[in-house]
């Protein structure tokens, strides 16, 4: 096309044509490719930012009517009793680990006891 650009009669693509052609096309994949990235951290923090709204709004509901303390969590208890979509507790883990990197969980200490159990894994939310 460039070639076509500069004469529509041309014989031939010259090799500084042929280059400037893999430069522009490696410029537009490499966009792509930044663009595609971008969506999925967007969708990870859709995911995440979905998780922290049902903690704030649902989790101490269902805390109080399974006896339980509000305001701590452990995976398992998202993945049994939060949204439909986080079933699966490695990406449950990762959407946790990604608030608490944000400062709405706190780690706490592994072996910590949450209700009764030690936990290998355990967070307390964050109110304030």
């Amino acid at each position: 096309m460039l070639t076509l650009l500069q004469s529509l009669e041309a014989p031939e693509v010259t090799a500084e044509v042929m280059a400037d052609g893999i430069a522009l096309a490696a410029y537009y994949l490499s966009e792509a490719r930044r663009l595609s990235e971008t969506a999925a951290v967007s969708a990870e923090t859709d995911a995440a930012d979905h998780l922290l709204k049902w903690l704030k709004e649902s989790w101490p509901g269902i805390a109080r009517s399974n006896n339980r303390t509000a305001n701590m969590i452990v995976p398992r208890d998202v993945v049994n009793f939060g949204p439909n979509a986080m079933r699966e507790t490695a990406y449950v883990k990762k959407l946790v680990h990604t608030l608490a990197n944000h400062g709405w969980l706190t780690p706490l200490d592994k072996g910590t006891e949450v209700d009764g159990q030690v936990r290998q894994l355990a967070y307390r939310v964050v109110t304030a």
